[in-house]
């Protein structure tokens, strides 16, 4: 806190990843005093968002990664992709309910999640999250890999069906970005 209040009282500009983080900002700025007659229409904040590489472009323009085949000669499998860390936002009991029931409907349905535990900020919720699916009577049909080489994320991304994010409500997602939904 008070290496954030001495920031606030010294900075020029401030970068931001959102609007309504800007909004948060100024509110802090007036706070600390820094609005004011002076500095009415001084631009103390400026939004720049998460940026998608064009890389994804070029990769979502080629050609579909091969299915995998049938199981067991029924359809082939879905693929739904959870891609990053499990963190304070992840609501993971909705995620895990919600891939239960799609699995009982579903069973050509695959969840494979790269990632996991945010180390040193949050270990705790992709822990549950394996519980979950440990106790789940689901469970082969789960594939948690972790983290894994960056040169393996293209072609994963390329051989799934649908990508997945599940957010808690939570002001740090009212204020954040979702870069995960970004790429």
């Amino acid at each position: 806190h008070r290496h954030e209040m001495s920031m606030l009282r010294r900075a020029d500009k401030i970068s931001t990843v959102s609007t309504p983080q800007k909004h948060a900002i100024l509110g802090e700025l007036a706070v600390v005093g820094r609005l004011g007659r002076l500095t009415f229409d001084y631009d103390f904040t400026t939004v720049i968002p998460a940026a998608l590489d064009s890389h994804f472009h070029r990769l979502g323009a080629g050609e579909r990664a091969k299915p995998a085949p049938a199981l067991e000669g029924g359809p082939p499998p879905f693929h739904v992709l959870w891609c990053g860390g499990f963190n304070p936002w992840t609501d993971v009991n909705l995620l895990f309910n919600a891939l239960q029931q799609a699995m009982q409907q579903l069973p050509e349905l695959r969840f494979i999640a790269t990632g996991g535990p945010v180390v040193g900020h949050d270990e705790k919720t992709y822990e549950r999250f394996k519980q979950l699916v440990r106790e789940s009577d689901a469970a082969d049909r789960y594939e948690l890999r972790g983290w894994i080489p960056a040169a393996e994320v293209d072609s994963l991304l390329m051989s799934c069906d649908l990508g997945i994010n599940i957010d808690s409500k939570n002001n740090e997602t009212i204020f954040g970005a979702r870069n995960r939904i970004n790429t």
